[in-house]
């Protein structure tokens, strides 16, 4: 039944008559007591005056909707009440793409409680609160004025008449929380690769770029990859490998040319380590390679340790070498012909599922992958042939990309001749191609992405960002970051 604004204080009167037909004599002398308080005198002959006052909560104390044509997640949805505020809302929005199918089917169930346990105290109110609609749990109503926007709402009535209002908001995903945004951050990267390759690397929460200009090794800093500090040049070390510059412990750990081995906690001192170990074995071996971080044993376990593996080279024998922060060293296998040294991507991870820490190295020049669970000394596999997911056939790694682990998987972008992105989510043994969904907005038009190899690439606070590189042979001096869309919505 439509009832016009104005006539709505006949609802008292009109639920009291119907009390009077569907319950008992006593409930129609409470309802009576809306017009007035009537004492009674005991059978009894006593003076006790009995008082009866009608309720005045106006609130919701639940509210559901329901249509599993549209999706289970309306009826499985938590839906906050907020008396103060008078705003009922689902915190966790409901799936993407479920709009066009609320179009197509806008009504749903709706149940509630209020301390009318009868129901049929509930009015639906216009947007320009010109009409009103009385509706009962149970009933079906239309959902659309409520996507995303407050612009309708429900009004209670109490058993005493009083009112109290609510704004809906139902909340729906409008954009896909399984794509991937790019964004340009800027165009000033201060060392670039015309002199030479290029290396930006996350420190305790900062950018460093490290790069030679004019044969001397340069690095400059930024907090936000927007602003960034002029170059200033490298002290201690002269000739360091850029590329295998690698993060362990809060400090910076890298080779030079000539086979030692440098750390530095701030990026501008260096440090020479010894490789001498308390027997001597290691003095006249020389760092081919910087493997990267990682655990010998479960990450869980108190006497879990982060160690640093290398390979060495001394008299013409190539074995794994692991570390710990006191540079205690400890000798491996001999490292096979195969295996990569340069022009590797490291990658170093834990599945949030698994206490093991695992190490991945990808080499685009073979083709291969070569993986270890801890064990870096005598662990290493090699996955020579890279499969597509779903069996369609073999993935052929791009030169010069970046892979690294994000959202529980390792994920391939950039690189020679890529246009797109890839996932891996067991380790590097299948690929699957994200196609539009995480590829980059390559249009070659001014401002857009441009495809690129020998990038570097970092994760902050749940972005990647992307550093400089080459396309066609032209130097980038950009910077972009780039997120999953769901990893914005949990924060």
């Amino acid at each position: 039944m439509k009832r016009k604004a104005k006539k709505l204080p006949t609802f008292a009167r009109e639920r009291y008559i119907k009390i009077f037909f569907k319950m008992r004599l006593k409930y129609f002398l409470h309802a009576l007591c809306c017009w007035c308080i009537i004492g009674f005198t005991s059978c009894l002959g006593d003076d006790e005056v009995i008082e009866y006052t009608l309720s005045t909560d106006a609130q919701f104390f639940t509210f559901k909707l329901a249509n599993d044509s549209i999706s289970s997640e309306l009826a499985l949805a938590s839906y906050t009440i907020d008396q103060i505020k008078g705003e009922i809302y689902n915190k966790d929005s409901l799936s993407f793409g479920l709009i066009p199918l609320m179009e197509q089917l806008p009504k749903a169930i709706f149940t509630y409680t209020t301390a009318i346990t009868d129901g049929g105290n509930v009015c639906l109110i216009a947007a320009d609160n010109a009409d009103s609609t009385f509706i009962n749990s149970g009933d079906s109503i239309s959902l659309l004025p409520f996507l995303n926007v407050a612009a309708k709402y429900l009004r209670v009535y109490a058993a005493n008449g009083t009112t109290k209002d609510y704004t809906i908001n139902l909340r729906v995903h409008t954009i896909d929380p399984d794509s991937m945004v790019y964004e340009s951050v800027s165009d000033n990267l201060p060392i670039t690769i015309a002199d030479s390759e290029t290396k930006t690397i996350l420190l305790n929460g900062k950018f460093y770029c490290f790069g030679y200009q004019s044969s001397v090794l340069k690095y400059a800093s930024s907090e936000d990859a927007v602003i960034w500090s002029l170059p200033s040049t490298v002290s201690g070390a002269t000739d360091i490998q850029v590329q295998s510059i690698s993060l362990y412990k809060n400090r910076l750990y890298a080779r030079t040319i000539s086979g030692d081995l440098y750390s530095s906690a701030d990026a501008a001192d260096w440090t020479p380590v010894s490789l001498s170990s308390p027997d001597g074995i290691f003095a006249a071996a020389k760092v081919i390679a910087v493997l990267g971080e990682t655990q010998d044993i479960p990450v869980a376990s108190s006497n879990a340790l982060a160690l640093l593996s290398l390979v060495l080279e001394e008299d013409n024998e190539r074995f794994f070498v692991k570390t710990d922060l006191n540079h205690i060293w400890v000798k491996g296998d001999n490292v096979p012909s195969d295996f990569p040294v340069t022009d590797f991507i490291s990658v170093s991870w834990t599945k949030p599922d698994s206490y093991m820490s695992n190490l991945t190295l990808v080499d685009g020049a073979s083709n291969a992958i070569w993986r270890t669970q801890g064990d870096t000394l005598t662990g290493w596999t090699k996955l020579s042939a890279p499969q597509l997911a779903g069996g369609e056939g073999t993935f052929t790694i791009p030169l010069s990309s970046n892979v690294l682990y994000y959202n529980n998987e390792l994920l391939l972008i950039n690189g020679a001749n890529n246009y797109t992105a890839y996932t891996s989510i067991d380790g590097g043994l299948t690929w699957k191609d994200k196609e539009t969904k995480y590829a980059p907005p390559t249009k070659y038009a001014p401002g857009d992405y441009s495809p690129r190899e020998k990038a570097s690439v970092c994760v902050k606070d749940r972005f990647i960002y992307i550093f400089g590189g080459e396309y066609e042979g032209d130097v980038l001096h950009d910077v972009w970051r780039a997120r999953l869309n769901k990893l914005g919505f949990e924060n």
